[in-house]
């Protein structure tokens, strides 16, 4: 939400059309905190799940197994979380799949006009778009021209505000080709883990697609079996993309990119009922109905909130903290989001980042000489900016949540010999001291 109170560089590597749909639901006379959940994640899902119904009738032309395939992507855990958050995943994954349906339709135009549209939304939208154009290219190539109106010519914007004069919390400062490259370069890329940490990857899709498909499983394999026409190798390359990318990327939080393959797992499982004699439609359709009912109560955002206030109580930390005071926390991720989101609500706070080795680059200077025109703080790094900030006789606090083992465990390996704090609630500490003096260990590793 902070992102339509801001045109900054959001999180790698952009979603122009998504940022442009936020500050237009800023401009309106409605809550943020409403609209964008409801019509940027709950709405989009919801037409979703009516493509696939309309997708499967239109292919198996059996009226039962697409109500079948529409259950099962409604009981599908991936797809269901994003549905409730306010992230782009569910908008992108509804304009992928009217692709599809207007692909199977005959209307190619606005096949690439709605692919187009998810590509300006998410980056894996334009990997399946461009995995779909080799299966056909010479049908496409004349549709390029269309595709890079909506699908490539909208990252412009995030151009533009990589070289505003926004804050650059995320990125931003300056454009140029040392930005540019700095900005795509700390992306998790596919192909990336480690052969150690490979199993333990493995097993955690395996659970995801487990608790998203049941026994959907069965069915959507039997409708992939060759021989393979168009449409479901294109359903193969929808499907296969994102379950690769998260199985061999080092970014954990990369298991959201599953919700792109979901509907497509719910229209390969319905042409696969059509083929199946009763019996297992209906033992599909319990299975579906199932899912529903454990995933609904599961993570259901009401509940959830309530049982684990993680972030109402992070932000109610935050907003605790006094007015012009310095806070140091991670760069991006859920907390620098948290304080992104405080910033553009009015919260009056510096913010200072932790800075690791990897993150010595131009987006690093940008940042850095932004803080010292904008708060006249003197220095370049994080202990140099603390001292800066606390000579001028501010508050310093620094990002340590008491309950996150993670979180303690990089302060312990990184930060410890650093500075000196004292507790102030379960997420921040207060800064009473900072070496400058000490080499703070740059051991830590994201995917741990």
């Amino acid at each position: 939400m902070a992102m339509a109170h801001y045109w900054s560089a959001p999180h790698l590597f952009g979603m122009p059309l998504y940022q442009a749909l936020s500050h237009l639901l800023h401009a309106l006379p409605w809550d943020l905190q409403i609209t964008m959940p409801v019509l940027l994640s709950a709405l989009p899902a919801s037409v979703t799940v009516a493509l696939v119904y309309l997708i499967v009738h239109k292919m198996a032309g059996k009226t039962a197994t697409a109500i079948v395939a529409a259950l099962m992507l409604c009981g599908a855990a991936v797809f269901m979380s994003e549905a409730q958050v306010t992230k782009e995943y569910a908008l992108a994954t509804m304009f992928l799949t009217a692709s599809f349906y207007f692909y199977i339709t005959g209307r190619k135009a606005l096949a690439v006009i709605s692919i187009g549209l998810g590509s300006a939304i998410h980056m894996v939208v334009v990997a399946i778009a461009a995995l779909w154009f080799l299966l056909e290219w010479r049908k496409w190539i004349r549709y390029i021209p269309l595709y890079a109106l909506f699908g490539i010519a909208p990252y412009g914007l995030t151009l533009w505000e990589l070289g505003n004069s926004s804050p650059p919390l995320i990125a931003g400062g300056g454009l140029s080709l040392s930005a540019i490259n700095a900005y795509l370069g700390s992306a998790g890329i596919a192909g990336s883990i480690g052969i150690y940490q490979a199993p333990t990857r493995f097993f955690t899709e395996f659970r995801l697609l487990a608790v998203s498909l049941g026994l959907a499983v069965v069915p959507m394999i039997a409708s992939l079996r060759k021989p393979w026409l168009i449409e479901a190798k294109m359903l193969l390359v929808a499907i296969v993309f994102p379950v690769w990318y998260y199985l061999s990327c080092l970014d954990p939080t990369t298991w959201t990119y599953l919700c792109f393959a979901m509907p497509f797992c719910a229209i390969a499982a319905g042409l696969g009922l059509a083929r199946m004699k009763l019996v297992h439609i209906r033992l599909v359709s319990i299975g579906a109905l199932i899912l529903i009912a454990a995933n609904g109560y599961m993570l259901n955002s009401t509940r959830l909130n309530t049982e684990q206030p993680i972030a109402a109580a992070y932000y109610a930390d935050l907003q605790a903290i006094p007015d012009g005071s310095a806070v140091i926390v991670h760069r991006g991720g859920f907390y620098g989001s948290g304080m992104f989101y405080a910033l553009s609500e009015g919260k009056d706070i510096i913010p200072i980042y932790y800075r690791f080795e990897n993150e010595k680059n131009i987006l690093w200077w940008q940042y850095a000489s932004w803080m010292n025109a904008t708060y006249e703080l003197e220095g370049d790094s994080t202990q140099e900016l603390a001292i800066s900030a606390m000579a001028q006789g501010k508050n310093v606090y620094a990002l340590i949540p008491v309950k996150d083992p993670i979180a303690k465990r990089i302060y312990n390996e990184s930060w410890a010999a650093v500075m000196s704090v004292e507790p102030y609630n379960d997420n921040f500490v207060k800064v009473v001291g900072m070496n400058n003096e000490a080499v703070y260990s740059s051991t830590y590793e994201p995917s741990k």
